[in-house]
């Protein structure tokens, strides 16, 4: 596949809790050849939450291809708008099938900041239609009772990963309960009002195929292929938080937030280390397979599981 962004009806937003910088390259016509942007927010780091950037919409028209030097200006200009108050290494993914980019920025630039590689990360894409069926009798979901909300947030708060975002739990957030006894929480967040993913085409060979494979894909509980230049109609199950990584509260709390995203498709994206990674594997899925990287310093090596969150990558 071949992903993209569809910016028309996004909206820009005003949240104090988001430093964005961006760069752009024109040529002397005001064409824009090249684009790259810095967004900060507000992370677990360790034991405490730090301001950490992200490097993201990295893009060049073929015109720059092999002009390693404006790419070593561009992320120089970017790590410049670092303050002191930020960690001194951002992160960002690339695709592992994107060989180009890894070779340039994991070989290292002179003059660029060092790319260093963390962990691999997978984000599984599910089909909502399929995964409402994941409900169990044994596990029941319902959005966070207000008089819970302390116990929730503890317990998310205990089991996050670092580099995960240190949001307030709400009434909004679902929760699964055995019993009396809490066992699970969970957040859908849906960006389309101000990012949009667009599939914009399909390599040949699964151009040809995808009308014959589509109900088969259906059928084994996995999304479709939509036509290309459409968007993709997709919301994100972020801070799944399940202690004991019991794969059926998992599904259920899946399930629970396929039937309340009002969208086609849920992602949900996890390190290869991560307790709950095993669950997500198994389950009927698109799979995108990445790299996240520390750029400039190296992290210190006592962070603990590392694991931001597919909505913000």
């Amino acid at each position: 596949m071949v992903l993209g962004d569809h910016v028309d009806g996004c909206v820009p937003r005003d949240e104090p809790r988001l430093r964005h910088h961006a760069i752009v390259v024109r040529d002397d016509a005001g064409r824009v050849l090249a684009h790259g942007a810095r967004t900060v927010r507000p992370l677990r780091i360790g034991d405490g939450v730090g301001w950490v950037g992200y490097l993201h919409g990295l893009r060049r028209d073929p015109a720059l291809a092999g002009d390693g030097l404006r790419l070593v200006r561009a992320l120089a200009r970017l790590r410049e708008t670092r303050r002191t108050d930020e960690a001194a290494h951002d992160l960002t993914a690339i695709l592992s099938s994107n060989s180009v980019a890894r070779r340039v920025l994991e070989g290292g630039l002179p003059g660029a900041p060092a790319y260093h590689h963390l962990s691999d990360y997978r984000t599984v894409v599910l089909s909502t239609a399929a995964a409402a069926r994941w409900t169990d009798v044994a596990v029941r979901i319902c959005f966070s009772p207000a008089w819970a909300i302390d116990a929730v947030q503890r317990m998310v708060d205990r089991h996050a990963a670092d580099y995960a975002p240190s949001d307030a739990v709400t009434t909004s957030w679902l929760t699964a309960w055995r019993g009396d006894r809490l066992v699970g929480a969970m957040r859908v967040v849906d960006r389309r009002n101000e990012r949009r993913e667009i599939l914009a085409g399909y390599a040949p060979w699964l151009s040809a195929v995808r009308p014959a494979l589509n109900p088969w894909l259906r059928l084994s509980g996995r999304p479709t292929l939509p036509a290309p230049g459409r968007p993709l109609s997709l919301a994100y199950a972020s801070q799944l938080t399940v202690p004991d990584a019991d794969p059926i509260v998992v599904k259920a709390l899946l399930a629970a937030g396929s039937g309340t995203a009002q969208a086609q498709r849920l992602a949900v994206g996890l390190t290869a280390r991560h307790p709950l990674s095993p669950c997500i594997d198994r389950l009927p899925a698109w799979r995108i397979d990445s790299r996240i990287y520390a750029v400039g310093a190296c992290p210190a090596p006592s962070l603990r599981l590392l694991s931001p969150e597919a909505a913000w990558l």
